[in-house]
């Protein structure tokens, strides 16, 4: 057991994880409904509210990666107080974490960490098929606007058949000559 001052220290890094790490699954909540918004406007064709959307997907995992970044320090820190060894990329699963945190008698923050690890595996993987089906519908669009692009090529570069290629000139004109005569 952690001594009074830094068992206040371990709770208070403890609850700016937790914190947040809920902030976190909002941020992909967010994220998964631009992916299905995204779904939505590549069957419709609505480019416009295309552009927009994704502008907001990347404003959102823009704020994910700051959020991990976050999450590595207090992951790191939370490892020095529970003298625990550590990569300095902060990589020590939330599970692992959990059960730590379950043998040193902190069960309401293992469960909460428990909780919060489900909850973003579940929507990973939700945004993770997602994306893949928007790749189908969107590998899709641009096999269609390819076929019109070729379409369009094909019309307006007309027919070779029938193309004017001569020069007409003006001037003297004379008559064929004949190659062979007979009577």
């Amino acid at each position: 057991m952690l001594a009074a001052p830094a068992h206040n220290i371990l709770l208070k890094s403890l609850k700016a994880l937790l914190s947040l790490l809920n902030s976190m699954l909002e941020s992909y909540q967010r994220l998964q409904n631009f992916t299905l918004y995204e779904k939505e406007f590549l069957i419709t064709s609505n480019t416009e509210k295309l552009i927009l959307n994704n502008q907001a997907k990347e404003t959102a995992l823009f704020e994910i990666e700051k959020m991990e970044v976050e999450r590595l320090h207090l992951i790191i820190e939370v490892c020095k107080l529970l003298s625990l060894p550590y990569d300095t990329d902060g990589d020590l699963k939330l599970l692992k974490l959990a059960a730590i945190l379950e043998s040193k008698n902190l069960k309401d923050q293992s469960q909460q960490l428990q909780k919060i690890h489900d909850s973003l595996i579940k929507i990973i993987d939700e945004i993770r098929k997602q994306n893949q089906e928007n790749a189908i519908y969107a590998n899709s669009a641009i096999q269609s606007l390819n076929g019109a692009i070729e379409s369009f090529k094909e019309i307006f570069a007309g027919s070779k058949t029938y193309e004017k290629k001569g020069i007409y000139r003006n001037g003297n004109r004379q008559s064929g000559n004949f190659i062979r005569k007979e009577i």
